[in-house]
């Protein structure tokens, strides 16, 4: 493997939970992130988008969508997903109009180890699918 397609590799894996890191930033720096008049509930924002935080850094972990993942790999990316959740609450202390909240932070690890065991379960049953393709391979 070259270097060029290595680092195609590793910006192919790592750059979509960074830019969602990004993503998640811009929406905490605004005062109000919704727009007026419309209501979501707390635990569906911070759910989905932590839920899809630890996804992406399972993906990354596992080195692709359907790629066994271990089970420390899957704990260490909701960790991750959470710490940031943590920087993020803090983040919004500092922003007009927000404020930093325990509950969120325990949202943010409820959704992101929701999105990190879809993300598991995904890299299993692709394991097991590619095995059955492959005659004469071990099942897992």
């Amino acid at each position: 493997m070259s270097v060029w397609s290595g680092l195609a590799r590793v910006l192919w894996l790592w750059l979509p939970p960074v830019a969602w890191m990004g993503i998640l930033f811009g929406f905490s720096a605004e005062s109000q992130p919704m727009p007026q008049g419309v209501q979501v509930p707390d635990w569906i924002t911070h759910g989905t988008a932590y839920g899809i935080l630890g996804g992406l850094f399972c993906r990354a972990m596992a080195g692709g969508l359907l790629q066994p993942l271990t089970r420390r790999r899957a704990v260490a990316a909701v960790a991750l997903a959470t710490l940031y959740g943590v920087s993020d609450e803090y983040h919004q202390s500092f922003v007009p109009q927000r404020d930093a909240d325990p509950w969120d932070i325990a949202k943010d690890l409820g959704g992101a180890a929701l999105g990190s065991l879809a993300v598991y379960e995904l890299g299993r049953r692709g394991q097991a699918w590619g095995a059955a393709r492959s005659p004469g391979s071990p099942r897992p």
